[in-house]
């Protein structure tokens, strides 16, 4: 289903966001803290408005594993681990990413994460970048 609204704040144990349906999105902040991990594939989107340029997207949790669309002005992910694989699979910032990870990032399998300003990757694991795109 659908979440819309100006600002989002979604405090839960898990998140799984799937199917082309499976859509949150907030016009100017949405926050998204878990206990556990966030799956977003099979076409969902995570996303804050393109026509606000100052949108926030914040998620803080175990394990993102994302196989579809996380975008906003401004993207910040906390997290153990982030899985971003298949060409589906898109990390967009159009201001900034700032992803900081306590283990490893996965970016493989033609999945993109981008910033058209400022790339951020902070991670204590390792960071593995495969058949896929690192840009900005």
């Amino acid at each position: 289903g659908e979440l819309k609204a100006d600002n989002i704040t979604l405090t839960a144990t898990a998140l799984n966001n799937t199917g082309s349906k499976g859509n949150i999105q907030a016009k100017d902040s949405l926050v998204i803290t878990l206990q556990g991990d966030l799956v977003n594939k099979d076409g969902a989107k995570i996303q804050t408005s393109s026509e606000s340029t100052h949108g926030q997207l914040t998620i803080e949790a175990n394990r993102v594993t994302n196989q579809s669309i996380l975008a906003a002005n401004q993207l910040t992910i906390l997290a153990a681990q982030l899985d971003n694989r298949t060409a589906n699979a898109s990390i967009y910032g159009i201001d900034k990413v700032d992803l900081t990870l306590t283990g490893q990032l996965n970016n493989t399998d033609n999945a993109l994460i981008q910033s058209d300003n400022q790339l951020i990757i902070d991670a204590d694991g390792n960071i593995t970048n495969s058949s896929a795109t690192l840009a900005s």
